[in-house]
């Protein structure tokens, strides 16, 4: 099946590669868009038959440089609020500082404070 896709690939290049030349100066050229999009898809079409040949799937797309698109954001935000749904995060009790323990941390503070100037001042 690997070898008539790849055979039916190959045909379909040679044909593509086969141009003719216009045979008088009236006639039109191609516009450069409409080389560039030739150039990409005969791109492709090699890029398939190069993956054919080593064996592998499609090539893996690049990366892109610059901003990510809206879509492309989004997307991927959904994905990391559907991981966070999946395992609910165990949540961690609360911890009060009482009274008490308020006014030892103030007098403990007070006297390093005291500790300090006194050292400052000799």
């Amino acid at each position: 099946m690997e070898q008539l896709n790849f055979l039916a690939l190959l045909s379909d290049l040679a044909v593509s590669r086969f141009v003719q030349l216009p045979g008088s100066i009236g006639e039109d050229y191609m516009g450069v868009s409409e080389i560039l999009a030739t150039i990409d898809s005969e791109i492709a079409k090699l890029q398939q038959a190069r993956a054919l040949l080593s064996g592998l799937a499609a090539p893996a797309a690049k990366k892109k440089v610059g901003r990510p698109k809206k879509a492309a954001v989004a997307a991927r935000k959904a994905a990391v609020v559907a991981r966070v749904s999946e395992k609910p995060a165990k949540r961690r009790k609360k911890r009060h500082l009482s009274a008490e323990g308020r006014k030892r941390i103030a007098e403990a503070v007070k006297k390093r404070w005291a500790a300090q100037k006194a050292a400052a001042g000799k």
